[in-house]
């Protein structure tokens, strides 16, 4: 990331303002992850602006309850006496869902068998 970004950013963090986590996690949709960038590209193959638009709005929505509610739960808890082991949790659920995903990209690329079939 060029400097004159991250100088910026590494600012917010001395921010302590009810929405900043809404507003960081603005801004983060323009670093989107895997499960982002899946819909992002499941959007492009519809061939419709409308359908495509669609599905990134439904996505949206679906995922903001459980964000907000992260993210908002993580600012409660930044100073009580608890905080550690509940950012230790979340990196640890965190590095479950990477190792999960890069499973699952093995699986679909055909390098392991599928742990699990219906």
């Amino acid at each position: 990331m060029p400097r004159f970004l991250s100088k910026h950013l590494l600012e917010v963090k001395k921010v302590n303002h009810t929405l900043t986590p809404v507003l960081v996690g603005i801004v983060t949709f323009f670093l989107p992850c895997g499960f982002t960038q899946s819909m992002q590209i499941y959007s492009l193959t519809t061939g419709s602006f409308v359908g495509g638009a669609t599905t990134m709005l439904v996505f949206a929505l679906g995922t903001f309850p459980a964000l907000a509610l992260l993210s908002f739960a993580s600012l409660g808890i930044k100073d009580k006496a608890k905080s550690g082991v509940f950012f230790k949790t979340a990196g640890l659920v965190v590095i479950f869902f990477a190792i999960f995903n890069l499973i699952g990209t093995f699986v679909a690329a055909g390098i392991l068998p599928p742990f699990f079939s219906i």
